[in-house]
């Protein structure tokens, strides 16, 4: 809808890293700020029903930085 439109475009304008977690810890959105900000893609950041069958926790990407 509208407001997920609104918030599409406030996180792709954002400087600033924005990640967000579910309650897994599992990280649900990376938006281009913290591609920057940690030097990795939204791909690498995001969950298995994006790029592989093991999701990346928060605790992990946070390791690996």
């Amino acid at each position: 809808g509208e407001s997920g439109a609104l918030l599409s475009r406030l996180l792709a304008i954002a400087d600033d890293a924005i990640v967000i977690a579910d309650d897994a810890l599992r990280i649900v959105l990376f938006n281009e700020g913290a591609e920057r900000a940690f030097g990795r893609s939204a791909r690498v950041a995001l969950p298995a029903r994006h790029i592989s069958d093991s999701p990346m926790t928060l605790s992990s990407f946070v390791s690996c930085t």
